[in-house]
């Protein structure tokens, strides 16, 4: 399993089991008032937990959410055709 590191309030209205990205008052794992994932233990409701099929090896599932952050880039900025761009990608967290 992989885990959506937008958390839902549970206060509001504000679709309540939808894409947290887009509510008002959500917290962020590691980012806006909720302990990141640089730790031993961590929590993360269920809601949040997203199945990964078997096929897909723990050395890629780990980059679900990178991946879903770098696309949700291309809706939010208008980056013309013409451009160039760099994309960079660390291929390993060990020194």
């Amino acid at each position: 399993m992989v885990g959506e590191i937008n958390l839902h309030c549970g206060a509001c209205e504000w679709v309540p089991d939808g894409p947290g990205a887009a509510l008002p008052h959500r917290s962020v794992l590691g980012i806006v008032r909720h302990a990141g994932a640089f730790q031993e233990f961590f929590t993360l409701p269920e809601r949040n937990l997203r199945l990964v099929p078997d096929s897909v090896p723990d050395e890629v599932a780990v980059f679900t959410e990178p991946l879903a952050a770098a696309c949700e880039i291309l809706e939010q900025v208008q980056i013309p055709c013409s451009s160039q761009v760099a994309v960079l990608a660390m291929a390993s967290w060990g020194c």
